[in-house]
């Protein structure tokens, strides 16, 4: 159970991680807000889209791990640049995403997904995403880790 990177034929998997909460989170956070009327009659807003995820991770490397994650953000920065497509297939094991049926992205290769009552799926996803800080690589300890964030560009079908 891990976090898989690629893009462009360059890969790398993390499966070990420093904290003890999974690295992706909601990138708007809560997904609604609840404000009262001066009847205090509830209104619940939130957007209107499919959430986006975001990845903060706390990762332990090795030596390969790390030569792989700097030419993979070698890559990104280079397409980037050359106005290419620079999306980073993000492979997800850590934990199901769960949503209502149908999933709105693709399973992880080798993976199925799971149905939760008549309405609802568990799954292994598949995202894309770009970095939004690069890694910063640091020892603890016994330990190498790095450091770096994703956020999630657009729904991989």
């Amino acid at each position: 159970m891990g976090l898989k990177l690629t893009l462009n034929e360059i890969s790398v998997e993390f499966v070990r991680f420093l904290d003890t909460n999974y690295p992706r989170v909601l990138a708007d956070g809560s997904s609604s807000k609840v404000e009262f009327s001066i009847a205090g009659t509830p209104a619940i807003d939130g957007p209107a889209y499919i959430s986006r995820h975001i990845w903060a991770c706390n990762a332990i490397y090795t030596h390969e791990q790390r030569d792989l994650l700097e030419a993979l953000f070698a890559e990104f920065h280079y397409r980037r640049r050359n106005q290419q497509l620079c999306d980073i297939l993000i492979y997800d094991t850590t934990v199901t995403l769960k949503e209502r049926s149908p999933r709105t992205r693709a399973l992880v290769p080798g993976t199925a997904e799971q149905a939760i009552g008549l309405s609802h799926v568990a799954y292994y996803a598949q995202f894309k995403g770009a970095f939004t800080e690069g890694p910063k690589f640091s020892k603890a300890g016994q330990h190498d880790f790095v450091q770096f964030t994703l956020t999630e560009t657009v729904l991989v079908p």
